[in-house]
């Protein structure tokens, strides 16, 4: 089982993603699915420490060079639902808030048209998939828009 410090940090991830999405984003533009978090590491130690919890309690889902993604044994209610993979990015200056959530879209394309026009949104083009990311200096987290479902 994860610890109760790395199951309050996932929380609170999970908690102020969901405020600052309410905040900027119409809930009906949104499935109201949220499968995936992750915690931006703070430390080379707070890294090593969490990610060994993650082996413990799940199956590597995706291995990446900022940190392998994890499906989890038991996964985490949170106030978003169910989370099922998390991660622990490897500490890194470009990411100084503490982690993120992946929020599913009803349809990406009409996402995209909308909300680029706002600054707090960000395409993201990855090689495995196509993402919309919204940061605000009021928050201490971020959140992603893949172009995929969950």
């Amino acid at each position: 089982m994860l610890s109760n410090e790395l199951i309050d940090i996932y929380n609170y991830i999970t908690k102020e993603a969901g405020k600052m999405v309410s905040e900027f984003v119409d809930r009906k533009d949104l499935t109201g699915k949220s499968d995936f978090a992750s915690v931006y590491s703070k430390s080379e130690r707070e890294f090593e420490t969490f990610t060994q919890e993650l082996k413990d309690n799940g199956t590597p889902a995706d291995i990446q060079k900022t940190g392998t993604y994890y499906w989890l044994n038991r996964p985490l209610e949170t106030s978003l639902g169910t989370i099922r993979r998390c991660r622990i990015r490897i500490a890194d200056g470009n990411y100084k808030e503490r982690g993120y959530v992946d929020f599913e879209v009803k349809n990406y394309q009409d996402f995209k048209k909308k909300y680029l026009k706002d600054t707090k949104f960000k395409q993201i083009d990855n090689p495995k998939v196509e993402m919309i990311e919204l940061k605000s200096p009021g928050f201490n987290v971020r959140a992603y828009f893949p172009d995929t479902e969950f």
